[in-house]
């Protein structure tokens, strides 16, 4: 799920990169063409993708909060409190491996 964000996110921005160049946008905004601005960007293809993959992403946030909300409402298995800062919940399984982490007998150099 993760790596799609990431996904969908690096699709969006060259999406919209690709909208501002078939549009003219370098010429008009940074090199002071004077030219308006195109009256509606739908008409570009890759604004119509862009638009598309903006849907997605709104789903997937969607999905991605009713998740965590399931999993600290329903589960109840401190999920949230895991992801939030300051202090943690640590399961038995995490607390004994920092135990042997920090119990762990250092090698003496040679």
């Amino acid at each position: 799920m993760h790596y799609g964000f990431y996904v969908l996110v690096v699709l969006m921005a060259g999406t919209g990169f690709a909208t501002a160049l078939a549009a003219g946008l370098p010429e008009i905004v940074f090199a002071g063409a004077g030219a308006p601005l195109p009256k509606s960007f739908a008409a570009y293809p890759t604004f119509q993708a862009h638009f598309w993959l903006a849907s997605v992403l709104v789903g997937f946030i969607v999905l991605h909060v009713l998740a965590a909300l399931h999993h600290q409402l329903v589960q109840r298995d401190g999920l949230l409190r895991r992801m939030g800062f300051g202090r943690r919940a640590f399961t038995s399984a995490t607390a004994g491996d920092r135990l042997w982490r920090q119990e762990r007998p250092r090698e003496s150099p040679p």
